[in-house]
């Protein structure tokens, strides 16, 4: 019913793995996610710099960013299910997505050639989409009653690289070109994931039989449960929900610093401190709407979040530049991917029960970086045409999406009487 909240799912499945705590674990996991978002967000200072150095159309800069929305969103669709039937394998999956990363962006820093520059961006972006399956479903089953609160501390975590990438690039772009920058980085990555193969491999569920280790046999297991979770109209919304916003989020996200160096002029430093403004206030808004979503319900923080969202580009068109512009920009990053955690708690409070937390952050994360890539093309032929239609089409997805979000479903809410003890769960 409307404004009854749904009990969230309650995840009780073991998760063995040597002495360390559940908090030494989640830490682990929470901190290094740091690491993968300076690499992510730090890209897009670079992008406005290889779109210089290439001499690249805005289309084809647009394009460079959607294949990687397409390689993460093919990535964590496709790896999601697998993280599920093979639990006891988490950890290896971790190490080995911080490994793609290393790799693939080490091959964009040895090239010029633009074509090379996009295969290799789709294997450094598989690799990042690669780690959010099992770091997120690993913190919601083990803080099955407080899954906003994590979802959303893991993602201020990727908020804290985000804000402070850009301002890292820009200080390496003084002494080095683009190409020396994206190779500094590697060496952090490959240390971040030899720490994890000797801390973390390990961790995950518990060891299955032989049996229970059969691809086809898993496939039965698991893919029942979630077809029916996924046919059911609570995901569906969910999943519209979260696949707009990454539309909306896409189009500004290499659109604003790709206007402010093409319209505005503006130089590095400047764009770099704009970007950095995309997730400075999330850090701290996030985990507050995250606990929020864990005691009201995820929908009227989702509806909020959306509705306050089709501000800022609005106000981004009104502006033009200065420091209304940079107001506009600051409201717009102090959202910034809340409705990610949001619709992804959501999400494995629906499908926790099934033991399924890695397909669901598969689908929502998969599904909302996989339709960027579309909206990567429309913002470059908007770009090209005029570039307030590419704050226009923003604003557009957000104001549909808070119209979709009204209709999904409210779980998550300790307050409405979900206990906080783990019940069994089926596997």
């Amino acid at each position: 019913m409307v404004g009854q909240a749904i009990p969230a799912g309650r995840a009780a499945r073991p998760v063995p793995a040597g002495p360390a705590p559940h908090s030494v674990r989640a830490a682990s996991i929470i901190g290094s996610h740091t690491i993968e978002h300076i690499y992510a967000r730090g890209f897009l200072v670079l992008l406005t710099e290889i779109h210089v150095a290439l001499g690249l159309p805005p289309f084809q800069t647009f394009l460079l960013d959607g294949v990687r929305s397409l390689a993460a969103g093919s990535m964590a669709m496709s790896t999601g299910f697998l993280v599920d039937m093979f639990q006891h394998r988490m950890g290896h999956v971790l190490w080995m997505a911080m490994a793609m990363m290393g790799i693939g962006y080490l091959l964009v820093g040895l090239s010029t050639s633009y074509l090379i520059i996009m295969v290799s961006i789709m294997v450094a972006s598989g690799g990042s989409a690669l780690w959010h399956p099992p770091a997120m479903a690993l913190l919601s089953m083990m803080y099955p009653t407080r899954r906003g609160l994590f979802m959303s501390l893991h993602r201020s975590t990727g908020n804290v690289g985000e804000a402070v990438a850009p301002i890292i690039v820009w200080a390496l772009l003084l002494v080095l070109n683009w190409q020396g920058v994206v190779v500094a980085g590697v060496p952090v990555i490959a240390v971040i994931a030899v720490l994890m193969f000797v801390f973390m491999r390990n961790v995950g569920g518990p060891q299955p039989d032989r049996r229970l280790r059969s691809f086809r046999y898993n496939l039965r297991r698991k893919g029942v449960p979630l077809a029916s979770v996924v046919r059911s109209g609570g995901m569906i919304s969910l999943i519209t929900v979260n696949a707009v916003r990454g539309v909306g989020d896409r189009a500004l996200l290499l659109g604003i610093p790709l206007y402010l160096k093409d319209e505005i002029g503006m130089g590095t430093g400047g764009i770099a401190f704009h970007v950095a403004l995309f997730t400075a206030l999330a850090i701290v808004a996030g985990p507050i709407i995250g606990a929020f979503s864990d005691r009201v319900g995820r929908k009227p923080m989702i509806v909020f979040v959306m509705a306050a969202s089709v501000i800022a580009p609005l106000w981004m068109v009104a502006a033009g530049e200065g420091i209304g512009f940079t107001g506009a920009v600051a409201l717009f990053g102090a959202f910034l991917f809340s409705i990610n955690s949001l619709t992804q708690a959501a999400a494995m409070d629906l499908a926790a029960e099934h033991g399924l937390e890695g397909s669901a952050v598969g689908l929502m994360w998969g599904l909302g970086t996989f339709v960027g890539f579309g909206a990567s093309l429309v913002s470059g032929v908007l770009a090209g045409w005029n570039w307030d239609a590419v704050f226009y089409f923003g604003a557009g997805t957000f104001a549909a999406g808070t119209l979709v979000a009204l209709v999904a479903p409210n779980t998550g809410a300790r307050a409405q009487g979900t206990p906080t003890a783990p019940a069994a769960r089926r596997t």
